[in-house]
């Protein structure tokens, strides 16, 4: 037996829907609907939950992963001789810079670990053997380099160190005397190429040897203000200087005549009796200096 195919009914059967049975349609189609739409939310959420366990089984065997990278990469950094120290690359940022000196300085850091090398003690390896060293610029080039960049303290001037007695120059072959912003005394063949005062020192018991603190930052620090003083307030130029380290003063060489000055009054003092005595002698009857040391006089020639 077989079906019929099926074929709308002749409009004569056709018999107009009530009201109840067009209500009933309508509610068992929204709930299908609903039905439809509860279906697919709970396959969301199946969904949801199956992506947060894969999420969490992933994560969890990845931090196991990490941890044991992380721990075979502090093994090697650890005990592995690949991150010891084989080179060492100095740069040089002064002519005056011996690199044979920075070079056996740093002959112990060979073979050290270069994770547990610690910058202090580098600039004191160094501070050890360049008495003139102002800083140091350090950078580890991994697995095994070092770079270091030597910074030696400027040179503020050049010497001319006096016999005491016979008032000559004592210096001797082909090095020239510089002194540092730090009263360093060193002596070089590599001359500067910017033009630098010169500073006559005397009054010495024993010849400064190089590496040595000839004068003191404080009196360095009061002849510069003396110079700038002089120039702001009087319009003086100054021509030379002359230190005296035993006795810790300094004369400026002006023009006309010289000013003496030391470090027993505040510089205020000294310009305060040089101010009194312009306003009181003529500068013409002076020769040779002026005094300006002592306290209730100012004695001049």
């Amino acid at each position: 037996m077989t079906l019929k195919p099926a074929r709308r009914l002749p409009r004569k059967y056709n018999r107009p829907t009530s009201a109840k049975t067009r209500a009933l349609a309508e509610s068992r189609n929204k709930k299908r609907k609903q039905w439809k739409k509860d279906r697919l939310r709970r396959w969301l959420r199946r969904a949801h939950r199956s992506y947060l366990e894969w999420q969490k089984f992933v994560l969890h065997w990845f931090l196991v992963g990490l941890a044991g990278v992380l721990v075979l990469i502090f093994g090697f950094l650890l005990f592995s001789p690949v991150v010891h120290i084989r080179e060492i690359k100095i740069i040089r940022t002064d002519a005056r810079l011996d690199i044979e000196s920075v070079q056996q300085a740093l002959a112990p850091l060979f073979n050290r670990h270069t994770l547990f090398l610690s910058e202090f003690e580098i600039r004191s390896l160094l501070k050890q053997a360049i008495t003139d060293l102002d800083y140091v610029d350090i950078t580890k080039v991994y697995p095994s380099g070092l770079r270091v960049s030597v910074h030696l303290d400027p040179l503020i001037a050049r010497m001319d160190i006096l016999d005491p007695e016979q008032e000559r120059s004592t210096s001797t072959g082909t090095s020239i005397d510089y002194l540092t912003n730090e009263g360093m005394y060193i002596a070089t063949i590599a001359e500067q190429s910017e033009e630098l005062s010169v500073f006559t020192l005397v009054d010495w018991g024993a010849r400064p040897q190089p590496g040595e603190r000839v004068i003191s930052v404080d009196l360095l620090d009061r002849m510069d203000r003396a110079e700038k003083a002089l120039k702001d307030q009087f319009d003086f130029d100054v021509l030379s200087r002359k230190v005296y380290m035993r006795s810790q003063e300094f004369h400026l060489q002006l023009p006309d005549y010289s000013l003496w000055f030391d470090m027993r009054s505040p510089l205020s003092d000294h310009l305060l009796r040089y101010r009194t005595f312009l306003n009181a002698v003529s500068s013409e009857e002076v020769n040779q200096y002026i005094d300006l040391r002592l306290t209730d006089r100012v004695v001049y020639k």
